[in-house]
């Protein structure tokens, strides 16, 4: 299955395009926030530019959509991204309330928000649906990136 030619998916893989100039020295991971079926906020990895270890592009899409609508809780919400949430970010993910998490690349062994314990998301009272929509360009894009860094 091809996602990015699944119109639902359409907007978030154009968007993905657009800022891929912008994220040439970043690992690229781009997410954006749905609610109510219209983009509320997006956000790019700027690890590297910003000399900053939390802007994952899900940290950046999460603080956006929270200012946007005005709130630290963004029930109703699902969070599209190219690559599984990592720990810090699926605990920001469960921390604001978000309802599905949908990704297209999944992370390595025991790295993404997938292998949180059961005990982590009982204590959190909170856990969000986890979609896995392997596309195999974002797979691709995502090796490549992590071939030439090394």
């Amino acid at each position: 299955m091809n996602n990015s030619d699944n119109s639902e998916y359409k907007l978030f893989f154009t968007l993905w395009q657009k800022s891929a100039a912008k994220m040439e020295e970043e690992v690229p991971s781009f997410s954006v926030i749905v609610k109510d079926g219209a983009v509320i906020s997006e956000g790019y990895n700027t690890v590297e530019s910003d000399q900053d270890v939390s802007a994952h592009s899900e940290i950046i899409a999460i603080r956006n959509a929270q200012s946007a609508v005005g709130s630290r809780y963004l029930t109703g919400c699902t969070l599209v991204t190219t690559l599984e949430p990592c720990s810090m970010c699926g605990g920001a993910i469960i921390l604001s309330r978000i309802e599905e998490v949908v990704y297209f690349a999944p992370a390595s062994r025991e790295d993404g928000i997938s292998s949180f314990s059961m005990e982590n998301i009982y204590q959190k009272n909170h856990f969000p649906k986890l979609t896995l929509l392997r596309d195999e360009k974002v797979v691709k894009t995502i090796k490549q990136f992590f071939k030439k860094k090394r």
